[in-house]
């Protein structure tokens, strides 16, 4: 939106806890998301049992 409207993106915010880069966050995110999902599926393809699920009567 900022890019059609202003010719040019904002992806830093300056705050008074210091400099914020959304884009670097959602870049750190999204390594962490697909390594977690690698992590998950090599533990499924070894048959660990990361939860329990039990019903307790």
């Amino acid at each position: 939106m900022d890019r059609l409207l202003y010719g040019e993106m904002t992806d830093v915010i300056i705050r008074s806890g210091g400099v914020l880069n959304i884009a670097d966050h959602a870049i750190e995110l999204g390594v962490l998301l697909l390594l977690l999902s690698v992590i998950t599926d090599w533990f499924k393809e070894k048959g660990i049992i990361l939860l329990r699920k039990e019903v307790l009567l």
